[in-house]
């Protein structure tokens, strides 16, 4: 209920953390390993869209290898009529609901800003679902020469909610805000990095060339048994690790062209993606804090 955690499906796809689709941000992948584990625990906040590309079918093919496709987040660009502008939105709800969206933005000389920092915080609707979200952003782009233009940008979330476990139909219907776990937390840490160089030779030809990398966690802890009916023991909670790092390289060019006066394109290009992944799994603590090590050595 927070949107912090991106859940969408394509028709006969399953929506869990959208693993089926290459999710990215300003067209560099932000999900977990695209390959190995392509889950996305990383959202950007609605406030900084200018657009949402989705690419289905054949033409997904060029972006990975994801069978819902492409789902690319494009975040606004500096405003480059104005030196510095300022943009802030609040916003206090029920369940002790805070967000805050603020960002600046301009143009000095041939140097393009954009930044924001999203700010979240609730208990959410049922009870021991309590959250809290830090969003930053920082992108810049440069003008070399009229044709060569880079950029770069960095973006850090982290965020640290409870979870207040499922229900039973017979729970559901005795109180649906009811909630029997009181030591579940989930934990996320996510950095991404990217550069781009964008090279225009003519109206119909351009060359790109793409650089992004990833540091990321994400700490599941609390007692998980498969019946939620179940009360909590309150012995050690069942503690999951995963470490993220990878990095990429994509190369395109673009090729603009009239073939029996229609007009048609040509892209080809390379990629180069490496991943070291590492995953943690044992007992974790007793206690009913957000404590993510584990019970013993």
């Amino acid at each position: 209920d927070a949107g912090l955690q991106l859940n969408i499906g394509g028709r006969g796809l399953n929506p869990g953390r959208s693993a089926n689709f290459n999710i990215r941000q300003n067209n560099y992948d932000i999900s977990a390993d695209v390959l190995g584990y392509p889950e996305s625990y990383y959202t950007p906040p609605a406030e900084a869209l200018k657009e949402i590309q989705i690419v289905r079918g054949a033409a997904s093919l060029q972006y990975g290898t994801q069978f819902g496709g492409l789902v690319n987040f494009v975040f606004k660009k500096p405003n480059k009529i104005r030196k510095f502008s300022l943009i802030s939105r609040n916003s206090i709800a029920s369940n002790s609901l805070y967000t805050n969206f603020t960002s600046v933005s301009g143009k000095v000389r041939n140097i393009g800003y954009y930044s924001f920092l999203n700010y979240k915080k609730g208990d959410g609707f049922r009870s021991n679902s309590n959250f809290e979200s830090v969003n930053l952003f920082s992108y810049f782009d440069f003008e070399i020469t009229k044709r060569l233009k880079a950029s770069i940008e960095i973006t850090y979330l982290t965020y640290l909610a409870q979870q207040a476990g499922g229900l039973t139909d017979d729970m559901f219907y005795e109180n649906i805000f009811q909630s029997n776990r009181e030591r579940n937390w989930f934990k996320i840490d996510w950095l991404l990095y990217n550069s781009k160089l964008a090279f225009t030779i003519n109206q119909n030809d351009n060359i790109t060339l793409n650089f992004f990398a990833l540091d990321a966690n994400r700490f599941s802890l609390g007692y998980r048994n498969i019946r939620v009916d179940q009360i909590d023991p309150l012995e050690e909670r069942d503690l999951i690790k995963g470490f993220f790092n990878n990095y990429g390289f994509e190369t395109r060019y673009l090729n603009k062209y009239k073939l029996f006066n229609k007009r048609s394109a040509l892209l080809s290009g390379v990629k180069y993606y490496i991943s070291n992944n590492i995953s943690e799994q044992g007992p974790g603590s007793a206690e009913y804090s957000a404590n993510f090590n584990l019970a013993n050595n």
